[in-house]
């Protein structure tokens, strides 16, 4: 079988050696793989599918919906060549498998191994991070609890960014400087420890 990854970072894609998927049916199945995949390995209850996901919507429409959506998940990650137990719902629960790698993980990975090591490799590790930040976590999705995870890995970038900005400043590479903080200010434009250190 295929591996597949998920990346939610400047949009909502399933990809693997297949080829990109990132055209869902309705919107709101890229929602539900997002939701599952910041979850990876969770079992996830329906209930707190349908409340998140169709928060309006009666129960009964919002039981329906949500099966739809599981059931072009599954046809994506089939047609992406993943073996049957990458998505896997029960009558109660769903869950993605903790095998699938995400954008998201792989960043949170690189910030952690940026604690360990000599300053060259912690340097590189935040640049790996940083590199993996393509945009705001799921961008086309504002629900109501996309919000705190999409601030915390803005928050978790803005400091990898300034810390490699510092590390710049230190070297007296003033390019690098620019640069740093130019992908910081593309994130909050009002980041007043990212202007502080381009002065």
């Amino acid at each position: 079988m295929t591996l597949v990854r998920v990346e939610l970072l400047g949009a909502i894609r399933l990809v693997s050696e297949k080829g990109s998927f990132a055209r869902f049916r309705r919107q709101k199945t890229g929602f539900l793989l997002a939701y599952l995949a910041l979850r990876s390995g969770r079992e996830v209850s329906r209930d707190e599918l349908c409340e998140r996901l169709w928060p309006e919507s009666p129960e009964p429409a919002a039981r329906n919906n949500l099966r739809v959506a599981l059931s072009e998940l599954r046809s994506m990650v089939a047609a992406a060549g993943a073996a049957r137990d990458v998505l896997s719902a029960t009558r109660s629960h769903a869950k993605l498998s903790p095998t699938i790698a995400t954008d998201v993980g792989e960043l949170e990975l690189a910030l952690a191994e940026a604690r360990c090591g000599d300053e060259a490799a912690q340097a590189a590790e935040l640049e790996r991070a940083v590199a993996l930040y393509a945009g705001a976590l799921a961008p086309a999705c504002f629900q109501d609890w996309i919000v705190p995870e999409r601030r915390r890995i803005d928050v978790l970038v803005l400091a990898a960014l300034l810390k490699l900005a510092r590390r710049s400043e230190a070297l007296g590479d003033l390019d690098g400087v620019e640069a740093w903080v130019s992908r910081a200010l593309a994130i909050e434009s009002y980041s007043e420890p990212h202007y502080e250190v381009l002065l």
